[in-house]
């Protein structure tokens, strides 16, 4: 029989730590952690890590208002000027928002595909200088941390769910307001659009070179619904074609790209040159090559699947959510294997 590794399942496993785990969870919120791996990354859930999503430098914005969606992740991803009318079209603002120890907490922006979303929630604090003495770093990023408890990340009932990234920023030094922003992931049938996801966050703690504070500066519990309100802008590039791996045949069942993530479902047959490597089934290169940026590595990103036995056959799904929002008429091509493939083609 089979044996499945199911790094979806790692990943949620590795999120049910004790209090003093949670603490360290609690660490990857800080603005000062430095991005490493992405969504269903196997090794970095069991190490207890939470990572820090990839944005660049944060700008602020220049009116003082919390601005649309397509504005905060404008801010989150960097966009050029010329994407942001069609991330407005693609990004939904579901508008949830709970009260309890002096912030109200609200989900300012959401954008998505069948995998992977991202959240942009806002923190307004009844009291204006709540936030003062959070320290700031250069990037726009500032030292604040969840608390212990809560989920941490959105889940979506009846699926495998979870977060690979989070951190806290200022998109308006001049407002007391902060926000958080994570990337998230979850498989489900049907995809993501139109669902919704839950998530708990418990209190709130500064964090800076001497480590969490001892006292938090906010102590409440905000429970949000994070409707999947967005347009998801999948497009399929390719099914049914051949490549090899490892001395392993690959026939890729579906391989689909759009404006945050790749995603890739794949069947490995033969017998591997390499079979003692755990887990090796699920390092299969795929790499997102733009027409003017650099490439997207998205070979070691992680997954689910089985382990393949002499002779038979094995079900794999991989995928990686970006640490920018694309245009996917830019992608140049997306090398599965030793494939590469064009969109336009």
């Amino acid at each position: 029989m089979k044996k499945t590794f199911d790094a979806y399942r790692e990943g949620l496993d590795a999120l049910s730590f004790s209090p003093a785990e949670k603490n360290e969870l609690a660490k990857g919120l800080v603005a000062a952690a430095s991005p490493r791996r992405h969504p269903w990354a196997a090794r970095a859930a069991a190490a207890g890590v939470v990572l820090a999503l990839g944005a660049g430098a944060v700008t602020a914005y220049a009116t003082g208002a919390l601005g649309a969606a397509a504005e905060f992740l404008q801010d989150v991803f960097g966009m050029r000027d010329e994407q942001v009318e069609d991330v407005s079209r693609m990004a939904g603002v579901a508008g949830s928002s709970a009260t309890d120890g002096g912030v109200t907490v609200s989900v300012s922006a959401v954008i998505g595909d069948d995998t992977f979303y991202a959240v942009v929630y806002t923190l307004d604090p009844e009291d204006p200088t709540l936030f003062d003495g959070v320290e700031r770093f250069e990037d726009g990023k500032v030292g604040l941390a969840l608390g212990p408890e809560g989920s941490f990340f959105p889940l979506v009932s009846d699926s495998d769910s979870g977060g690979a990234s989070a951190y806290f920023y200022d998109a308006d030094p001049e407002d007391p307001a902060l926000q958080l922003v994570q990337l998230c992931w979850a498989q489900t049938e049907g995809g993501l659009s139109g669902q919704t996801a839950h998530v708990t966050l418990h209190d709130l703690y500064g964090w800076g070179d001497e480590g969490r504070s001892a006292e938090p500066i906010a102590t409440g519990t905000w429970e949000l619904d994070v409707p999947l309100e967005y347009e998801d802008t999948s497009v399929e590039l390719a099914s049914g074609l051949e490549t090899t791996y490892n001395g392993c045949d690959v026939t890729i069942d579906r391989l689909t790209l759009s404006a945050i993530g790749v995603h890739v479902e794949y069947t490995l047959s033969g017998e591997p040159l390499e079979a003692g490597r755990q887990g090796w089934e699920l390092n299969l290169p795929v790499v997102v090559t733009l027409e003017d940026g650099p490439s997207i590595d998205a070979t070691w990103s992680g997954g689910s699947g089985e382990t393949l036995e002499a002779g038979g056959t094995a079900q794999m799904t991989k995928g990686m959510g970006f640490d920018r929002i694309i245009d996917v008429e830019d992608v140049a091509s997306v090398r599965v294997g030793d494939l590469w493939i064009e969109p336009s083609a």
